[in-house]
């Protein structure tokens, strides 16, 4: 019985073991086959498509340079080349600077949208999928808005490119002509253009969106948490290296021909106010390079190998909650989002972002075009030297603000007292926007026909501001060109002897020209508006112009500004990006660790829907108020040719000091309402119990007693 009892015991234990051992061997199966299964998951390929030659580039050095590339290629567009494309803009389709703004701030409203949405499904799917989707869904947006270029015909900047535009006793053209013309200009109106461009900046906004939000989450998590920091400083250089990209290229399409390949007939130059660049071009370019970005971006798997232990790593070093508290607190948005809304810290300091964020949109968009006006440089070395400011200013702003952090040992606080000084200063730097050059005279538009230079010009800045009409209209026709039927000549700059501006030729009443083989310059004679009855002389030394004469383009002036106002814009972008690095220390400080991204978001949220959305269409109104000519076609007012320098440089700082005001007052009421910590009280008696301590010891005698004393006192401590 004894015998039989022990041989059912032992077939028991061989059956559990039996049973251990099958389950033993199905855990090893199951742990090989998800082994496999994230080794798959974890190369590059497409599909199911993932030969061994792929997985050289599956490697964080290449995410690293892939994303890096996007993100350059996206500042670039946005930043650089949507200020260079705003005055080509204008005049190639008959658009006004708020229209432009307004085709601009669509952009901010749709990636503050989509930043939000996009950042939550990519945050718990293929973030890789999410990058490279975006980067195509960016580079139809950029083909579309390059599209109005090849649906409307050539540019032809005088409409009478095959008759005379100099003064003739009978009119050249007809009513019934003109009217036919304006029928089929109707076919393709501004407003069609002005649709297309905005529903090419919603795709682009939306495909924006993905990669300032997704891509650093994407890098971060694919590399180990000491790289991390250089990988992410290397993408963030990007976005400031883009904008400089992208306004040396505008600088350089500028000067090719609008219908490139073709070459503009007559002796039409770059420095003539009717030419127009190839802006398309940069659109069309930066739409191929987010295709090619996108093709290995899609390749990429959604996790890299490592990732594990990556993670691991994180795990170990984080202080975070686990990601089911996460959903769990995804529930109760509302209520974190109330306790952000009414954290006053918090709020005044995104105030502040949000009201630079107007300054900067709205400037950087304008910029270029505000410099060429001011200081008549021409519009690619504008674009040129708007780039270098704004990119030197912006990055050694940045540098100064993390440095001045570091060194000074800000914190709490001093803070935003440090922000709120540099708001101060930045006020009072503001003040450089009224360096200015006056306005060239211009006959018929801001000096009558036949009247002296010097006795039409007032030295007072405020007299001849306020003076200003803004809806005054320009009275080109004067006594001496009515009788030469100028109504349907076209914009053909040319400056008179007598050292005023002329519409055209037709309206300086000039009869006879000649291009002067020696400076390609063509001059015009007899010239029946242009007043000689004084001794003026030629700007031009070269030039031996006989009484009654002109030249074609603009007068060059003799101002001498533009050198100090570069200087002071320079100091105005470090001022604004100083406090960059300050401000972001404190949203991060003001609210509890596990909801710094929330209040980083917030910020980037306020920042577009109230900087990046209304900046662009003030500044755009402005400059269509400080218009004194107007292109007027077929009865409809459509681009400006010139400025009244004095009004816009006027508006433009006051706007600028309006809002600088108002985030330095953001940062005054947050300095009002931050709490003085009880870290903060520990941390100064602290110090000065050490300094205490520190002395005391140095009164300490060398005595075996005292020393025994004291290793008692600090071991108690």
């Amino acid at each position: 019985m004894a015998a039989g009892t022990e041989a059912a015991s032992q077939d028991f234990c061989a059956d559990i073991d039996r049973t251990n051992s099958a389950r033993n061997s199905l855990d090893q199966d199951q742990r090989y086959h998800d082994a496999l299964d994230t080794t798959i998951k974890s190369r590059f390929g497409y599909f199911k498509w993932s030969p061994d030659f792929l997985q050289v580039i599956n490697k964080p050095r290449w995410l690293l340079f892939i994303i890096a590339m996007y993100f350059t290629v996206a500042s670039m567009q946005v930043t650089g080349l949507r200020a260079v494309v705003v005055r080509p803009l204008e005049r190639r389709f008959n658009i006004t600077s708020t229209q432009v703004g307004l085709i601009v701030s669509v952009n901010e409203i749709t990636a503050s949208a989509g930043s939000v949405l996009f950042t939550y499904f990519a945050s718990q799917g293929h973030k890789g999928q999410w990058l490279g989707y975006g980067a195509l869904t960016f580079g139809i947006g950029s083909l579309l808005f390059s599209t109005p270029q090849f649906i409307t015909e050539k540019y032809v900047y005088s409409d009478l490119i095959n008759q005379s535009d100099l003064c003739s006793l009978s009119s050249v053209l007809s009513n019934t002509s003109t009217g036919n013309t304006c029928q089929q200009k109707k076919v393709y109106s501004s407003d069609l253009y002005t649709a297309i461009f905005i529903g090419a900046q919603i795709i682009i906004g939306l495909g924006v969106s993905t990669v300032y939000n997704v891509s650093i989450a994407y890098a971060d998590e694919n590399v180990s948490p000491k790289s991390s920091p250089i990988y992410v400083g290397i993408i963030n250089s990007m976005a400031a290296l883009g904008p400089a990209l992208g306004f040396l290229l505008g600088g350089i399409l500028l000067n090719i021909y609008i219908d490139w390949p073709s070459t503009p007939s007559g002796n039409l130059t770059p420095s003539d106010p009717r030419w127009i660049g190839a802006w398309w071009l940069g659109y069309v370019i930066t739409a191929i390079l987010l295709f090619l970005i996108a093709i290995p971006m899609l390749g990429f798997p959604k996790h890299l190998p490592n990732y594990q232990r990556y993670r691991a790593e994180r795990k170990a070093l984080s202080s975070a909650k686990e990601d089911v508290e996460f959903k769990r607190r995804l529930s109760d948005f509302p209520k974190a989002l109330y306790e952000l809304l009414t954290n006053k810290v918090l709020m005044c300091t995104i105030m502040a972002f949000a009201f630079e964020e107007v300054n900067i949109s709205g400037l950087s968009s304008f910029l270029p075009k505000y410099i060429d006006s001011q200081f008549s440089l021409g519009l690619s070395t504008s674009v040129l030297i708007a780039g270098a400011v704004t990119v030197v200013g912006g990055a050694g702003g940045i540098i100064i603000g993390g440095v001045v952090m570091k060194y000074l040992n800000l914190y709490e606080d001093k803070t935003v007292k440090f922000c709120a000084l540099i708001s101060l200063i930045g006020l009072f730097l503001s003040l450089g926007l009224l360096i200015k050059c006056d306005s060239p005279p211009f006959a018929g538009v801001n000096i009558p026909y036949h009247t002296n230079i010097s006795s039409n010009t007032s030295t007072n800045f405020f007299m001849r501001v306020f003076s200003y009409n803004p809806l005054f209209t320009a009275n080109i026709t004067g006594n001496c060109n009515l009788p030469c039927h100028c109504n349907e000549v076209k914009y053909n700059l040319i400056c008179g002897l007598d050292g005023k501006s002329y519409f055209s030729p037709c309206h300086a009443g000039c009869r006879k020209r000649i291009l002067n083989s020696k400076t390609n310059i063509m001059e015009y004679y007899d010239c029946e508006c242009i007043n000689t009855s004084d001794d003026f002389q030629s700007k031009e030394g070269t030039l031996s112009i006989p009484v009654r004469e002109a030249y074609g383009g603009n007068c060059q002036g003799s101002c001498s500004l533009s050198i100090p106002f570069f200087i002071l814009l320079a100091f105005i972008m470090i001022s604004t990006f100083l406090n960059v690095a300050p401000g972001m220390q404190i949203i991060l400080r003001s609210v509890p660790e596990n909801q710094n991204a929330f209040a980083v978001g917030l910020m980037g949220t306020f920042a577009r829907l109230i900087g990046g959305l209304i900046g662009p269409v003030i500044f755009g109104v402005i400059l269509d108020h400080s218009c004194s000519l107007w292109d007027e076609n077929c009865n409809q007012r459509g681009f400006c040719w010139a400025y009244h320098n004095d009004t816009l440089s006027l508006l433009v700082f006051a706007a600028m000091a309006t809002f600088k005001s108002l985030k330095l007052i953001a940062y005054l009421l947050a300095w009002h309402f931050y709490p003085v910590s009880q870290e903060s009280n520990k941390r100064n008696c602290f110090s000065d119990n050490r300094l205490k301590e520190k002395s005391n010891t140095r009164n300490i005698s060398d005595s075996p007693k005292s020393k025994i004393m004291l290793i008692t006192k600090v071991t108690t401590v």
